[in-house]
């Protein structure tokens, strides 16, 4: 008896079993890029994340996809993904650079809460979620995506460009506009915010990402990610932080239509599996509905509707293989350009230009030490 497609959207081991079907000759790799919304963040870190739990619901035992999992509370920008990607870096180098990306943002944290910095040191428990495998090293994230038949990319990033843009995230902001009478640059953050500019610059990182991966394999599948609201943007003092994100958000999904993308409306998840005030991640079971939001739309995509190849614009990507080194000499690069515009500004703009430059000398020193281990 054939089964209703309303019937097999309420059962997600028919789809499940179907996609694995689907899959099981051409295999299935599983990217997750960049930042920190795929990552378990909370007191139950060592449960699955996005991606073990979308690839225990693909596994069969006739079929299991590969994971090259990306994500990172460090190495999460547009243009982090364009150097990985450019570098060919290992997995091996990923997974390194997510742990000790994961030590420096604990540092990071316990600093800006004025705790001792050793205490950082929790964050070397993500070991027990990093761990490298002997094969690691040989396998290299841009030609897995090449050799890849129809690779599947669940991408988010471009939020924490936007936080950076506008010289803030929403742990902070809550705290600077209750003090914005005594240290007002809340309203040098609340001007960043209505500046157009900052959503197209944003929004072309984006764009080259697409670009680029869709230079690399013109067949993968990418799953783009909205961003969360944070429930202090609720309130109405924060309207125009809200409304940045909602415009972020609308802007995202027309630039996924355009690049004929899969958009992934994140609203309900983030109402159901976020209960902290200024958190920003969902806790664990919202990593399990968010994967099954996914492999929904896989279902829909690769099984239902069988979307036609989509024509892409001509687009060369370079490789150079230069791997660890390569991204750090890139993110060195950024780093001396912040330097330069510091000099050159005053005031807010220079505080802000400061802090980013020490960002990038927080990332570059993420990759030396990925250097150091590996050699």
């Amino acid at each position: 008896m054939k089964i209703k497609y309303d019937q097999k959207i309420k059962n997600l081991d028919i789809c499940a079993g179907e996609l694995a079907k689907y899959y099981q000759d051409k295999g299935l790799l599983l990217v997750g890029l960049n930042d920190s919304q795929g990552l378990n963040i909370n007191s139950n870190f060592l449960k699955k994340d996005l991606l073990d739990n979308l690839a225990s619901i693909l596994t069969t035992n006739e079929f299991k996809p590969d994971v090259i999992n990306a994500f990172s509370l460090l190495i999460n920008k547009t243009e982090h993904i364009n150097y990985l990607l450019k570098a060919n870096v290992s997995i091996e180098e990923i997974k390194l650079a997510q742990l000790y990306g994961a030590v420096s943002a604990f540092e990071k944290v316990a600093r800006d809460l004025k705790v001792p910095t050793n205490l950082s040191r929790l964050a070397n428990v993500y070991k027990l979620v990093y761990k490298v495998k002997e094969n690691d090293k040989n396998i290299h994230i841009t030609t897995a995506l090449q050799n890849a038949e129809e690779p599947t990319i669940i991408y988010s990033s471009g939020t924490n460009n936007l936080m950076r843009e506008i010289d803030s995230d929403p742990f902070s902001i809550k705290k600077q506009y209750k003090l914005k009478d005594i240290y007002p640059n809340y309203y040098y953050i609340q001007s960043k915010a209505k500046d157009p500019k900052i959503l197209t610059k944003v929004f072309d990182g984006i764009r080259s990402n697409f670009d680029n991966l869709l230079a690399i394999n013109s067949k993968s599948d990418i799953y783009t990610l909205g961003a969360y609201i944070p429930k202090s943007l609720e309130k109405e003092d924060m309207k125009i932080f809200r409304d940045l994100i909602y415009k972020y958000n609308e802007t995202l999904n027309e630039i996924c239509k355009s690049y004929q993308i899969n958009y992934i409306d994140t609203n309900q998840v983030a109402s159901d599996h976020i209960y902290k005030e200024n958190n920003f991640h969902i806790d664990s079971y919202g990593h399990k509905t968010l994967a099954n939001y996914i492999l929904l739309r896989m279902y829909q995509q690769k099984i239902l509707f069988k979307k036609p190849i989509r024509n892409i614009k001509e687009h060369k990507f370079i490789i150079d293989n230069k791997q660890a080194s390569g991204v750090l000499e890139s993110i060195r690069q950024d780093e001396f350009e912040s330097r330069l515009k510091s000099f050159k500004v005053g005031g807010y703009e220079k505080a802000h230009q400061i802090k980013i430059e020490k960002e990038h000398a927080q990332e570059c020193e993420v990759f030396e030490k990925v250097l150091k281990k590996i050699k």
